[in-house]
């Protein structure tokens, strides 16, 4: 299949690094560039099957966005640690039951990167601690009817976002 002959470290700062290895496919030589990002985890919240969306401008897409809670795990974080940490900065909601999923790759040919998949349920609502880089960012509750219409005009188009509410809209979370 695939031998590493080398790899190489091409750049890197504080949110990646980026890699050039140099493979061995079937007796030839190639080129293969990927990048390392940390892992990160994204919320299914549900209340009255209602979903728990926030809306965010997503500065490289120039839009606002429609995403399930979710971000980053930091250094010593566990998976659930990291969930429950997004869940109560973005939403301002505490989850007394929070359960993984899936594991989900969504950029599987550029990066190991895994999102961790999350429900949470028995939701109480806290109060949001937003941080600089979510600044204006908006919580919304949805129904499945609305999701519906919101996957059809292409208003969530995130594919962490998508893969998680295509598994709560059908049965995949149970």
């Amino acid at each position: 299949m695939y031998k590493l002959i080398e790899s190489e470290k091409v750049f890197q700062n504080k949110k990646l690094t980026v890699f050039e290895d140099r493979i061995l496919i079937q007796d030839k030589e190639k080129y293969y560039t990927h990048i390392e990002l940390r892992n990160g985890v994204m919320i299914i919240a549900q209340i009255d099957s209602k979903l728990l969306l926030v809306k965010q401008y997503r500065y490289l897409l120039g839009k606002d966005t429609y995403e399930l809670p979710g971000g980053g795990i930091k250094n010593n974080e566990l998976p659930v640690e990291a969930a429950a940490r997004e869940l109560l900065e973005e939403t301002g909601y505490v989850s007394r039951c929070i359960e993984l999923v899936k594991e989900i790759y969504p950029l599987d040919g550029l990066s190991s990167q895994k999102i961790y998949l999350y429900k949470a349920s028995e939701l109480e609502f806290v109060g949001k601690k937003l941080d600089d880089t979510e600044i204006g960012m908006q919580t919304f509750f949805y129904s499945i009817q609305e999701l519906n219409t919101m996957l059809a005009s292409k208003q969530i188009c995130g594919a962490a976002s998508l893969s998680g509410i295509l598994l709560y809209l059908y049965g995949g979370t149970n």
